[in-house]
């Protein structure tokens, strides 16, 4: 069995002096392809086809031939299918589910430092 791998995002808190905060957000585990089929009894190109192109779930390609899934999103679909036996066949239901993934949220808007003060190019701009 492979190790369980845990992503932990980076939150940008503005503090107002124009000075920011770094902090960690809250551990997301991620599931490699094998993994998140074992989890749902799925084939791994059924996972594939629900991601590209039925967009019922989320997941990330950093290389060509690796996908990570989001073991959290997984469990939700997974209790949403187990609690409408109909979701295979009925599309209200599917669309349902699109509209109450919390992963469906659009992402945050990313802070962006203020420009220098003294008119010079700062180091990361």
């Amino acid at each position: 069995m492979k190790p369980r791998v845990f992503f932990i995002p980076v939150i940008t808190l503005p503090l107002g002096d124009g000075t920011y905060r770094v902090a960690p957000g809250r551990p997301v585990e991620r599931l490699s392809m094998e993994q998140a089929a074992q989890m749902t009894g799925l084939a791994p190109r059924d996972l594939r086809q629900m991601v590209q192109e039925e967009g019922l779930l989320h997941a990330q390609r950093p290389a060509p031939r690796r996908w990570w899934f989001w073991a959290e999103e997984l469990d939700l679909f997974m209790r949403y299918t187990e609690a409408h036996p109909d979701f295979w066949k009925n599309v209200k239901t599917r669309l349902g589910w699109m509209a109450r993934n919390p992963f469906n949220a659009p992402e945050p808007e990313p802070t962006t430092p203020p420009p220098s003060r003294d008119g010079q190019r700062d180091f990361f701009s």
